[in-house]
């Protein structure tokens, strides 16, 4: 549910979540199935089907204080900073191309439970900003991208 409603709130459309989300589900249920068990619910998320209520997309703290996810449960309901572990975060980290010297910062900020720190700390470095270069802590999914692609378009008029 968390990844319907951020792609919602970066603007992608009713009809377009659709397309998305039965495009990957189609490789383990067909179309039909999709319609019956999923499509309904993805229109609840719109507003469109149940008591029509306008769902926000969860926040950083929302996510963290939650249930952690299950197995194999990498839809949205997920903080790399909480739920994975110091080695697997330092993996994660490196595979992102962080300096090492950032890396042990960030993963020794999730270790204290100061997730938005680190995270905010990832942002700047995957965006080329002096740590604190943002001027704000992350605290939410929709925030990473809406400041993210404030600095994509800006960087791209300047070309």
């Amino acid at each position: 549910m968390q990844l319907g409603l951020f792609l919602k709130k970066i603007g992608l459309s009713l009809n377009e979540s659709l397309k998305f989300w039965e495009y990957h589900f189609r490789p383990k249920i067909d179309a039909e199935k999709f319609q019956r068990q999923y499509a309904y619910s993805i229109r609840h998320n719109y507003g469109e089907e149940g008591k029509r209520a306008d769902y926000a997309a969860y926040s950083c703290l929302k996510i963290i204080m939650n249930n952690p996810p299950g197995i194999g449960d990498f839809h949205g309901r997920r903080c790399p900073f909480k739920h994975c572990d110091a080695e697997h975060l330092q993996q994660l980290l490196k595979n992102c191309g962080i300096h090492k010297d950032n890396i042990k910062n960030i993963v020794n900020y999730a270790s204290n439970n100061h997730y938005n720190k680190a995270c905010s700390i990832f942002f700047d470095c995957m965006h080329k900003l002096p740590e604190g270069g943002l001027g704000e802590f992350i605290t939410h999914p929709n925030q990473y991208f809406d400041e993210s692609r404030k600095l994509y378009s800006r960087s791209s008029s300047k070309k």
